[in-house]
């Protein structure tokens, strides 16, 4: 009788880590598909990022490759064009990095 408890508990805790780790999975997807990063590959004035997130709420974060070759956080003007894309414009033709976020529904 003993033998058997113990086997339906072990049985319930491996399928709960099962369940878990599943969970953690589809949170991490959810996370990671709700990100989309770009990176120039030319130097220019207005940059464009498709981001394909589908909504007008979206958190930007941009950094300016600077003459020493280093990336910095600068103050650019963003613009949201559309629910999935947004433009960046600079001052003077230089190299960005972007990462762009929509907020979850969790």
């Amino acid at each position: 009788m003993l033998d058997a408890r113990l086997k339906i508990t072990s049985d319930g805790l491996a399928q709960e880590i099962i369940d878990r780790a599943t969970a953690v999975a589809d949170l991490k997807a959810s996370v990671n598909g709700n990100t989309v990063t770009f990176e120039s590959s030319v130097p220019a004035t207005s940059h464009v990022v498709a981001h394909a997130l589908n909504t007008p709420f979206v958190t930007v974060a941009m950094w300016v490759k600077q003459d020493d070759g280093t990336f910095r956080n600068d103050i650019a003007q963003i613009t949201l064009t559309n629910n999935n894309s947004l433009t960046v414009d600079l001052t003077v033709a230089k190299d960005i990095r972007v990462v762009v976020t929509a907020p979850l529904d969790v």
